[in-house]
């Protein structure tokens, strides 16, 4: 005999430690009713898109109204100006010069 069918033979010393293994006769799930019908969910959404379209229109209006009362911009005239040559900048090394050690045979007497 295998370890769950011992288990769900002694269902009341083991509690239900395997209660939806098939032999134990399963668990019972209910399922909730609807209580709405697809007709009604169906019309809640279509005036959900109304009023959102309702709102879009609205915003746009809005919209209209803001830029036609704004000031027109006034013209720019772009003029062609001298261009400016900067003289180039000394470069630093990237690197460091070694430096030497001296000793008694390199140095100068």
């Amino acid at each position: 005999m295998g370890k769950k069918r011992r288990i769900i033979a002694k269902g009341k010393k083991f509690g239900t430690k395997y209660a939806s293994h098939p032999a134990s006769g399963g668990v019972t799930t209910t399922t909730p009713s609807t209580t709405t019908s697809n007709s009604e969910r169906i019309s809640a959404i279509a005036q959900k898109v109304e009023t959102i379209e309702q709102e879009v229109v609205a915003a746009q209006e809005e919209a209209e109204t803001v830029i036609s009362s704004a000031p027109a911009p006034a013209p720019v005239e772009d003029t062609p100006s001298a261009p400016t040559v900067k003289a180039a900048a000394p470069t630093k090394r990237a690197t460091r010069a070694r430096k030497t050690r001296t000793t008694s045979k390199t140095s100068k007497k």
